[in-house]
């Protein structure tokens, strides 16, 4: 009698393993397929533009006039990357025109290599 009521407990915490890890294995299966939505949250760092030519391109500085000089910010638009010193009459009549919108850049090399232009 007592061997059958050990073979029975034994069953049981068996068979509660194995509930256990289906239930894991389903959490996990969800948590992959929620994944790629999770990652595009993540990367939200970089903001997306779109252009007039319908085309999108994310970005992660963006230059916009602050007191007449330019000021680079975050992808944000509202944190405050760096002051450049740089004038706006510095810039092309191009480049002014797209001011108010801001000049969008997405790597800092690129924005280094911009900033290099126009800061001597």
């Amino acid at each position: 009698m007592k061997r059958n009521l050990s073979i029975c407990i034994f069953l049981f915490f068996i068979v509660l393993l194995l509930i256990s890890v289906i239930i894991l294995f389903n959490d996990h299966k969800e948590s992959e397929q929620l994944l790629p939505d999770s990652q595009e949250t993540q990367n939200s760092e970089s903001e997306t533009v779109i252009n007039s030519n319908k085309e999108i391109k994310s970005y992660q500085y963006i230059i916009l006039e602050d007191q007449g000089r330019l000021s680079v910010y975050c992808s944000d638009n509202t944190t405050l990357y760096m002051n450049t010193g740089i004038p706006v009459n510095a810039l092309t009549d191009e480049l002014k025109s797209r001011l108010p919108s801001g000049i969008c850049f997405e790597t800092e090399e690129e924005l280094y290599e911009f900033l290099e232009n126009y800061s001597s």
